[in-house]
C-alpha cells in the first residue's frame, strides 16, 4: 500500500467510524472521559498499524467491522493491564515531581532498585519503548509471561516510592 493511500485511508476510516469509536470507548471507560480518550487514542493507534491487514476493497460495512474488530483487540489487551492505569492524584503528582537537577536515570534506578536481573532487562526494554510481543521476542519468553513480568517490574517500582526519598 503506498504512504499516500495508507494516509487517505485510515483518514477515512477514522472520520466514518468516529461515532462508533467513541460510543465503544464511552462504553468501555465507564463514564471516566479521561479513559475513554486514552482508549480512543489506543483504538486509532491499532487501527494504524493494523491498516496492512485490512482486505483491499472491502465494503463500508466490513471496513466498520473491521475497526470495530480492532477496537475489542484493545479492550481485550486492556483487561490484562487493569489496575496498571491510575489517573494522576495530588499524591502520585508529588512523588512523579522531578526537580530540574534530577537526573531521571538516577530517579529510575532508585525506583529500580531490588530488581532481579531478568526483571531490569524487561524494564531497560520498556524504557526503549517496547510492547510486550517485542519484550517477548527479545528475552524468550511467551507474550503472557511478558505481560506479567511488565506487571511485576511496575509494581515493585511502585512500591518503592514510599520506600525511598525523591
Amino acid at each position: 500500500m503506498e504512504e499516500k493511500g495508507t494516509y487517505e485511508l485510515f483518514d477515512r476510516l477514522v472520520k466514518e467510524n468516529r461515532a462508533m469509536i467513541e460510543r465503544m470507548c464511552a462504553r468501555r471507560a465507564g463514564g471516566d472521559a479521561e479513559r475513554a480518550a486514552e482508549l480512543r487514542q489506543d483504538c486509532l493507534i491499532a487501527v494504524w498499524h493494523r491498516l496492512p491487514s485490512l482486505r483491499p476493497g472491502a465494503l463500508r460495512l466490513q471496513e466498520a467491522a473491521w475497526v470495530a474488530w480492532q477496537c475489542r483487540s484493545v479492550f481485550s489487551r486492556m483487561r490484562f493491564d487493569r489496575g496498571l492505569w491510575v489517573p494522576i492524584d495530588d499524591k502520585i503528582a508529588e512523588s512523579l515531581a522531578v526537580s530540574p537537577e534530577d537526573n531521571p536515570r538516577e530517579v529510575i534506578d532508585l525506583l529500580a532498585s531490588g530488581l532481579t536481573d531478568h526483571e531490569r532487562r524487561m524494564l531497560d526494554l520498556m524504557l526503549e519503548g517496547r510492547d510486550a510481543s517485542e519484550v517477548a521476542k527479545a528475552m524468550g519468553i511467551k507474550q503472557r509471561s511478558a505481560v506479567i513480568l511488565r506487571h511485576r517490574v511496575i509494581k515493585k517500582m511502585k512500591d518503592n516510592i514510599d520506600k525511598i526519598d525523591l
